[in-house]
């Protein structure tokens, strides 16, 4: 009996800090939920969750798994123009297939309040 008072103990301290991460940060659980459908990862859906219950913020992911495993075809035309197709060419022999999880890129980080409120003033 004395185990499953602790054990109720236990979830109900994770369930009250889950509600107030989730009243303090709305929008953390979805995205971690989100991520994890993007990725199909469990790894990733149990380090997020870790982080969020540390207060970190957590990001969503650049892409999904399908957009991932996306090929796009590369080539280069008589000439010299540069083409990109989701669709292999035909007749064309200097085909490069990309996987797009494969290609190397940096999010940027998101803008500071100063300049939000700068672009936001020079789209009115």
């Amino acid at each position: 009996m004395k185990k499953l008072l602790i054990i109720l103990a236990i979830i109900m301290a994770v369930v009250i800090r889950a509600a107030m991460i989730e009243h303090k940060h709305p929008e953390q659980w979805s995205i971690v939920w989100q991520n994890f459908k993007d990725t199909e990862s469990v790894v990733t859906l149990l380090k997020e969750t870790v982080d969020v219950f540390r207060g970190e913020r957590v990001k969503r992911v650049a892409m999904s798994i399908r957009e991932m495993n996306t090929i796009v075809y590369r080539w280069k035309d008589d000439r010299g123009e540069i083409h990109i197709s989701y669709q292999k060419p035909t007749g064309v022999d200097n085909v490069e297939e990309i996987r797009l999880g494969d290609l190397n890129y940096q999010i940027e980080t998101s803008l500071s309040e100063e300049e939000k409120a700068l672009l936001l003033k020079k789209k009115d």
